[in-house]
């Protein structure tokens, strides 16, 4: 498979939803997540602070991994009837699943192993679910019209839309569409902007998988709320959410999750190692996750079951 982090969706999945009515007196409320990431405690926190405070939810891809949360994660969204997008994480786990992986790529071994985790605890029916999620969507709200997506429609990885980017990019969300709004995901930073048009660009952060590029060491899970009054978007709120880290990290050893330390690095320092090849490649080595990602991917080039992945 080409790198798991530099595909194109070449075939996109698009759907289009009308909301009717409006959700009280200050207009309907809509709770934007993205990039959840496996993150079940912070997921949890932030649909507490939401919690009275949003009518509909709308997630904007990456709901699982790197983090532990599997099963649990997909079953918070559907309590409280979550619209979902394709991310770039959600997409390349579809990708491994069918066999698609590079065992001399450090970086798709890992992501390998965390697959094959996943696919344990959610078995078909939580791929099945995923794999309907769409790469874009277009919601009507009364008469405001929004698209998400995770990052570019016709592209979900990359660093194209981060906030300094050039206009140009952002001017791409409304190629092809009639949208008075674009919500996106993907870089992990909260953000307003306008495409040229005057149209409103909103990213909400993110929810499990936070960075400071700031350096300010805040490291809370982020979402937002937007309220349309029927005519036209009349705010848009940027929240962040404490929650509890040490316990996140110790659910995800109780439930073996692997890499953990790396995900400990992650949620604790802001520390990424998806893309340290000489880190991966020694730990790959040392703990037999080279093995372990072989061994899953013959199993699913072969078109083999795996035990314990029927949930």
């Amino acid at each position: 498979m080409r790198s798991w982090a530099a595909r194109t969706i070449l075939m996109l999945d698009s759907y289009s939803i009308k909301v009717h009515g409006i959700g009280g007196e200050m207009g309907r409320r809509i709770g934007l997540l993205s990039d959840i990431h496996g993150n079940l405690t912070a997921l949890r926190a932030v649909l507490t602070d939401a919690a009275g405070r949003v009518d509909d939810y709308w997630v904007l891809g990456d709901v699982l991994l790197p983090g532990p949360g599997a099963g649990e994660i997909l079953a918070e969204l559907a309590t409280v009837g979550a619209t979902c997008v394709r991310g770039n994480w959600d997409d390349e786990a579809l990708a491994v699943l069918r066999g698609e992986a590079d065992m001399n790529d450090p970086t798709d071994v890992y992501f390998t192993c965390l697959v094959r985790f996943l696919y344990e605890r959610i078995g078909d029916v939580g791929v099945t679910q995923m794999a309907a999620w769409p790469v874009t969507l277009t919601m009507t709200v009364e008469s405001v019209t929004v698209a998400l997506s995770h990052n570019l429609p016709t592209k979900l990885h990359g660093h194209d839309l981060l906030p300094q980017a050039d206009q140009a990019n952002f001017d791409r969300l409304f190629e092809g569409n009639s949208a008075d709004v674009a919500v996106i995901g993907h870089t992990h930073q909260q953000m307003l902007r306008y495409g040229c048009g005057e149209q409103l660009v909103v990213n909400p952060g993110t929810v499990g998988a936070p960075y400071d590029r700031g350096k300010r060491g805040d490291l809370r899970a982020r979402y937002a709320v937007m309220t349309i009054d029927g005519r036209s978007v009349s705010g848009v709120e940027f929240r962040t959410v404490d929650y509890d880290v040490a316990r996140e990290v110790e659910y995800a050893r109780a439930v073996g999750l692997p890499y953990v330390e790396f995900y400990r690095d992650a949620l604790e320092a802001g520390v990424y190692h998806t893309h340290d090849q000489a880190g991966l490649t020694e730990i790959n080595a040392r703990l037999g996750y080279d093995a372990v990602a072989r061994a899953f991917i013959e199993t699913r080039r072969a078109g083999v079951e795996p035990r314990g992945a029927t949930a």
